[in-house]
């Protein structure tokens, strides 16, 4: 197998991010290209404001997975452990549990 080959699904989504915003199916307002995501980046990159933004998007990433993390635990363990909660809370977390 010819080492570039792994890297087709990539190039083939790159393509079509590109073809399609160049082509107008999507509005550059809903999905900028990806040659205008790259220039940004690379504008970003130069000015040194990619690593403090990068830090800021992680901070609120990490801020909001620690939270859902400590709700959903807690509600769970409280649910599993006091059966009023898990009346009270059981059809919520059923009507929003994803479907397969």
């Amino acid at each position: 197998m010819i080492a570039w080959t792994r890297y087709a699904p990539l190039l083939i989504l790159a393509a079509l991010w590109e073809g399609t915003v160049r082509s107008g199916l999507v509005s550059p307002d809903l999905l900028p290209s990806l040659t205008s995501v790259l220039a940004a980046g690379w504008q970003l990159l130069k000015e040194g404001e990619l690593w403090p933004n990068a830090a800021a998007s992680l901070t609120r990433g990490g801020a909001g997975l620690l939270l859902a993390v400590l709700i959903g635990g807690t509600r769970g363990i409280l649910m599993a452990g006091w059966r009023p909660v898990d009346a009270l809370l059981g059809p919520l977390v059923e009507m929003l549990s994803p479907m397969p």
